[in-house]
C-alpha cells in the first residue's frame, strides 16, 4: 500500500466485563502496522476498563448503560466512527500485526466493498485445544468461509444501508451482511493467511461447537504450540482458570509476540 492514501479505519470493540481479554486486544491494536487507525470500545459492564485506556490516545472509549447487546453496541461504534473505513475488533481473539493492511488492500484497489477472513484456525481454551482446516486457497467473492466477527468495510454501507439487529441473543453479523449483498456490495473473503485465530472460552456469542463443520470443511486437531506463542498460551490458561472461578478479573495481559 505504499504510495496510497490510507483513509483513517475505526475499528469497532464491544465488551463486558473482560478486563484481561480487552489489554490483550489493545496490544494487538498497537502492534498493527497500518498507521491510520482509531479504536472505539463500547462497554457496558460493571468493571469498566477506563483505566486501560486513559494514557491510550488512539482509543475512544464509551460506556453507555442504557444499551446491552452487541448489535446495539457495534451501532453505537459505528456512530461513533470517524473512519472512512469500519473493522470489526473482536476483544477475545488473536489477530496478527498486518490484519488491517492485508484486509484494506482490496477496497484501497476498488475491488471490494466488505473484506472477511475465512475462518481457518480455532482455540478453545476450555480444553487448551486447537483446530484448523484447509485455508481458502485464493480470495473469493462471497462469504462462503467468512468468519463474519473479522468484516471489514465501508462506513457508508452501515450508515446508508443497513444496520445490526439490536437483539440480546446476540449479533454476528451474518444478518448484516447478506442484506449489503442483497443491496449489490461486493463481499470478498480472504485466505486467513495466519492473520487471525478464533478463541471460544464458553461465553463467545456464536454458539460454535470447535471441531463442527460449517459448510463441508474437514477440522483437525492442532497443538496450541502451532497456533500462538508460548507466552501468549500462558495468558489463555489463566483466563480460562479465572472463567472457570467464574470471576469477572482477569489476569493482566501478556507482551505479546507474533506467533
Amino acid at each position: 500500500m505504499e504510495g496510497m492514501e490510507q483513509p483513517l479505519v475505526s475499528c469497532i470493540m464491544p465488551t463486558k466485563n473482560r478486563r484481561g481479554f480487552v489489554e490483550q486486544a489493545l496490544g494487538y491494536f498497537e502492534k498493527q502496522d497500518y498507521p491510520n487507525k482509531e479504536l472505539i470500545i463500547v462497554d457496558d459492564g460493571e468493571d469498566l476498563v477506563v483505566d486501560l485506556v486513559a494514557q491510550r490516545p488512539y482509543v475512544r472509549y464509551f460506556a453507555p448503560q442504557y444499551i446491552h447487546s452487541v448489535g446495539a453496541k457495534r451501532n453505537f461504534a459505528c456512530e461513533a466512527a470517524r473512519g472512512e473505513l469500519i473493522c470489526h475488533w473482536d476483544d477475545d481473539d488473536w489477530y496478527s500485526p498486518t490484519r488491517l493492511s492485508y484486509q484494506v488492500a482490496p477496497l484501497l484497489t476498488n475491488t471490494a466493498d466488505i473484506t472477511g477472513l475465512h475462518l481457518h484456525t480455532v482455540l478453545d481454551i476450555q480444553k487448551m485445544q486447537g483446530w484448523q482446516c484447509a485455508d481458502a486457497s485464493t480470495s473469493a467473492m462471497g462469504v462462503e468461509g467468512m468468519h463474519y466477527g473479522t468484516m471489514l468495510y465501508r462506513k457508508q454501507l452501515w450508515s446508508n444501508c443497513a444496520r445490526f439487529q439490536d437483539s440480546p441473543k446476540g449479533d454476528d453479523g451474518s444478518g448484516f451482511v447478506r442484506r449489503l449483498i442483497n443491496l449489490g456490495a461486493r463481499v470478498c473473503t480472504l485466505p486467513c493467511a495466519n492473520h487471525q485465530i478464533y478463541v471460544r472460552h464458553g461465553k463467545n456469542i456464536w454458539k460454535y461447537q470447535p471441531g463442527t463443520s460449517i459448510s463441508n470443511e474437514k477440522w483437525y486437531r492442532v497443538n496450541v504450540e502451532q497456533c500462538m506463542s508460548r507466552e501468549e498460551i500462558s495468558f489463555y490458561q489463566q483466563v480460562h482458570l479465572q472463567l472457570l472461578q467464574k470471576s469477572i478479573s482477569y489476569p493482566p495481559g501478556v507482551l505479546l509476540k507474533n506467533a
